[in-house]
């Protein structure tokens, strides 16, 4: 798996979220070490001076792994954390996009961004998918879904992931993708058309 290149088509800055699934439908992902190294791979030839990512873990809510940064090593550290820690809790998927997507951005002239890598499997929240596509519409955020797949979850389920992924970015102006293997994740076509 390797970033090739991650080119602003656009010269405006952009403020991008990285949410990462910590919930406890998370462990045991094997190519979550190798999809952590690509998004730290992402973020070191795709952030600039004027640009800046911010990292968060999400279950039941949403744990701040960084603030808002262009630093390289400081996103590593948040990652470490993410890597190091014991995932807990349910998936509030929709919960938590949406909390990040109208808190985390707020009075920003940025392009917003919000990329998730998750199982998609979403089992708490309060609000409904619907709700959440309309709030990230109002705050202007496009949203790309990363899709990973466990190995414990059905073809029904992985189905159930790739709408519910699909039906969050694309609503969103974002675009999905499903992650078979960590060699898939390639962000160079997916995130540099947007961005």
């Amino acid at each position: 798996m390797r970033v090739i290149s991650a080119v602003p088509s656009v010269s405006v800055p952009v403020m991008m979220g990285i949410m990462v699934d910590f919930s406890r439908s998370s462990m045991g992902q094997e190519n979550r070490p190798a999809n952590m190294a690509t998004l730290a791979h992402l973020f070191e030839k795709g952030i600039h001076d004027l640009d800046g990512a911010f990292l968060v873990a999400f279950g039941m809510s949403t744990f701040q792994l960084t603030g808002a940064t262009p630093n390289t090593a400081e996103f590593k550290a948040g990652i470490k954390d993410l890597l190091d820690g014991q995932p807990i809790g349910a998936t509030a998927l929709f919960d938590s996009v949406l909390q990040i997507a109208t808190t985390r951005f707020q009075e920003l002239p940025d392009r917003k961004v919000i990329l998730v890598l998750s199982e998609f499997q979403e089992s708490s929240s309060l609000d409904r998918l619907n709700i959440t596509i309309l709030a990230i519409q109002e705050a202007g955020v496009s949203v790309f879904g990363l899709a990973e797949q466990t190995g414990r979850h059905s073809g029904k389920d992985w189905k159930l992931a790739a709408k519910t992924s699909r039906k969050i970015a694309l609503k969103q102006a974002g675009k999905p993708s499903l992650i078979l293997r960590p060699k898939i994740l390639k962000f160079s076509s997916t995130v540099s058309g947007v961005i």
